[in-house]
């Protein structure tokens, strides 16, 4: 589609909508009466009954028993060997997206 037509079929569009924005509630100012007699009734009508809430269920309680263990988001554990662990090889040929720099 260019450029043009495209212009043109949403102008087309915006003036096929912008009827539709300009009437209030009503069509007509006759009908603002009828819509205020219904509205009218439908507040005087009774609300409908309410349903009664759930049973709630009762769950047992859970005594946390691992407190004694290690937290698993802490650094402490940390291995002490560091520098005896698996490391990349130096002497590999370097991927190309390598010689950007991270940041």
């Amino acid at each position: 589609m260019t450029m043009k037509l495209l212009k043109i079929l949403s102008c087309v569009a915006l003036i096929a909508v912008l009827p539709a924005c300009t009437r209030g509630v009503t069509s007509t100012p006759g009908d603002a009466p009828n819509l205020e007699a219904w509205v009218a009734e439908v507040r005087a009508r009774p609300a409908p009954p309410l349903e009664p809430l759930p049973v709630m269920q009762q769950f047992e309680t859970f005594e946390y028993s691992a407190q004694v263990m290690r937290d698993p988001f802490s650094d402490a554990w940390v291995s002490a060997e560091g520098s005896n662990g698996t490391r990349p090889d130096p002497n590999r040929r370097k991927e190309p997206l390598e010689a950007f720099p991270l940041d």
